[in-house]
């Protein structure tokens, strides 16, 4: 016993008038506890800087991430913006064909059926309308015209529609059964070895001069198999004559 304590540590301690306690400390003992509170001491340590470095790597992860979407979506928002100007500038191009079709009278075919697999032959030269005149007699007008052979044939045939057009309304001759489903065959036969005088009439058009001038006539001819041979757009005030 008292080698023991011999190797061991005392401490005297006494709190006012008590009697003194005395408390003896193993060398051991001290060395175990020690051993212990640096290993409680490095696990806290490395649990902390384990937490930190988590918690640290997932805010730059975060942050690059954050930083990743931001660009993609910059890059998105510059590819619809470039998409939308290409759609402008398609639907401008469409307008503009869409406008010039109808000044040259083409949205009339529409009115027209043909065949099935017929097609438009109008930039080859089959026939030509030239002369052309309007004249006007009270309520009735007058289109004359001259429609003569262009084509290596010693003689064309087909047929013809003449079409008054003013303000909204339309006019064909001949006049079609049905404005809703024209045939091309309803149009007024021809056949020509050289050209003819054409005098296409239209009946109970009450136009003033002013209104009269702001109209148009259209001619368009099929072949006798359905194509479209020739289609002409003309202003009335280009070709109106004297009443």
């Amino acid at each position: 016993m008292s080698n023991n304590k011999s190797n061991s540590i005392s401490i005297i301690l006494q709190k006012g008038s008590m009697p003194p306690r005395h408390y003896w400390f193993y060398p051991n003992t001290i060395k175990k506890i020690l051993l212990s509170l640096s290993f409680v001491f490095t696990l806290v340590s490395s649990v902390a800087v384990g937490l930190s470095l988590f918690y640290a790597g997932d805010y730059f992860s975060f942050l690059s991430t954050k930083e990743t979407l931001d660009n993609k979506i910059s890059t998105l928002e510059l590819e619809i913006k470039d998409q939308q100007m290409k759609w402008d500038l398609e639907r401008k191009e469409l307008e503009d064909i869409a406008l010039d079709k109808s000044s040259r009278g083409l949205g009339n075919l529409q009115l027209i059926k043909t065949l099935p697999g017929k097609t438009d032959l109008t930039e080859k030269t089959f026939v030509e309308v030239d002369n052309i005149k309007l004249t006007k007699s009270n309520k009735n007008l007058e289109v004359k015209f001259h429609l003569s052979n262009q084509s290596e044939e010693s003689r064309i045939s087909g047929r013809l529609f003449t079409i008054f057009k003013h303000s909204n309304n339309l006019r064909i001759y001949p006049a079609p059964k049905n404005l809703n489903n024209i045939k091309f065959n309803e149009g007024e036969f021809f056949s020509i070895a050289r050209f003819r005088k054409s005098l296409i009439p239209f009946k109970e058009i009450n136009l003033n001069k002013t209104q009269l001038s702001e109209s148009a006539v259209n001619i368009i001819i099929f072949s006798l198999e359905g194509d479209l041979i020739f289609d002409k757009h003309i202003l009335v005030k280009d070709i109106l004559g004297q009443e």
